[in-house]
């Protein structure tokens, strides 16, 4: 009885708990549903490799408030000492008409990681012109480095350019960016820079999922890969 309750004292979830203190900032409550698969896909990351946070697997589309977005899905690194499938999971909430917050979260083959991303589209698409804007935030990992797991901190820019455009089946938005950044690692410093190019599709027979695919391209001090995701869509204001 003892153990078991230790075990609960000692169980930590960081996708739900981050969600939770989204929604209690904003004076809102969590819905039991959503907090539920939020739960399944943490308990799903904490049992599979994952490398995968220097994705962007966003465009410049803007989530009005009180609706939300869960993305999951596996990602194949093609260079680095962290190679393989690996898996990673994100939480999107509206916050503003022209932003919009992102918690992501994996662990795996890096032990951990988790980080907090804040995307603004002061540019939005238009008939005459794409959508524009910047996403940035900071991520913090266990991951290996010369055969050495250690604790690293990043701090993450990415402009996004994006374009929406009607289907005879759905909506596809193609967008691109040129993430880049800073990464501390105790001893080390480094740059890594990305070029970055993806779509997200929606059909219009599912109002409420949606799927991304996403290619980037190591340029400097990161790691060439492949993602694809499925979103799922909540509304609160329904």
């Amino acid at each position: 009885p003892f153990a078991s309750r230790r075990d609960d004292l000692f169980t930590f979830d960081p996708l739900q708990t981050t969600a939770k203190i989204i929604f209690i900032a904003r004076g809102r409550k969590p819905p039991g549903g959503f907090m539920k698969l939020l739960g399944f896909i943490a308990a799903f990351l904490i049992s599979t490799q994952a490398f995968a946070y220097f994705a962007t697997m966003d465009n410049g589309d803007i989530l009005s408030e009180g609706k939300y977005r869960l993305m999951a899905g596996p990602q194949v690194v093609f260079n680095g000492e962290n190679d393989g499938a690996n898996f990673a999971a994100r939480f999107d909430m509206g916050t503003t008409k022209s932003s919009n917050m992102r918690a992501l979260v994996g662990a795996g083959a890096t032990d951990f990681f988790g980080g907090l991303f804040y995307k603004w589209i002061p540019y939005p698409d238009t008939k005459n012109q794409p959508a524009i804007g910047l996403m940035g935030g900071f991520i913090f990992s266990r991951e290996k480095y010369d055969d050495v797991k250690k604790d690293a901190i990043s701090f993450r820019l990415h402009p996004i350019i994006s374009k929406q455009f009607e289907t005879d089946i759905g909506i596809l938005t193609p967008y691109t960016s040129l993430p880049f950044g800073v990464t501390f690692v105790k001893g080390t410093t480094t740059y890594p820079i990305q070029l970055v190019g993806g779509t997200e599709f929606k059909p219009y027979t599912w109002q409420n999922i949606s799927f991304f695919g996403e290619f980037g391209l190591d340029v400097s001090k990161a790691f060439s890969y492949i993602e694809v995701a499925i979103a799922f869509y909540f509304d609160e204001t329904k």
